[in-house]
C-alpha cells in the first residue's frame, strides 16, 4: 500500500485492488493508494495455513455476481 500511495503522489495514478470471494458470490474493490498506513486491519486466517491476510470491510463488495458488472463510473466512489 506504501507503493500505491508512492505512485498516486507522483504521478497522480490509482491502484485498486479487485478481490473475487467466490464463496459468497462478491467482489470487493478497494483503493490500496488512499489507505492509511496505520488503518490496515491483518488477520490471520487457519484456513490459510495461518497466513496474514488484509481484512476487507464488507462495504467495499460493491458487486454481487448474480448483478450486471458495475461499470467504470459506478465504481468511482471507491
Amino acid at each position: 500500500m506504501r507503493e500505491a500511495r508512492r505512485i498516486f503522489q507522483e504521478h497522480s495514478i490509482q491502484t485498486t485492488c479487485i478481490h473475487f470471494d467466490i464463496f459468497n458470490g462478491q467482489a470487493a474493490l478497494v483503493r490500496l493508494d488512499s489507505i492509511e498506513d496505520n488503518d490496515v486491519n491483518w488477520v490471520t486466517r487457519q484456513q490459510m495455513e495461518g497466513q496474514s491476510v488484509f481484512s476487507i470491510d464488507q462495504n467495499y463488495f460493491r458487486w454481487r455476481f448474480l448483478d450486471p458488472v458495475p461499470s467504470l463510473e459506478e465504481t468511482e466512489g471507491i
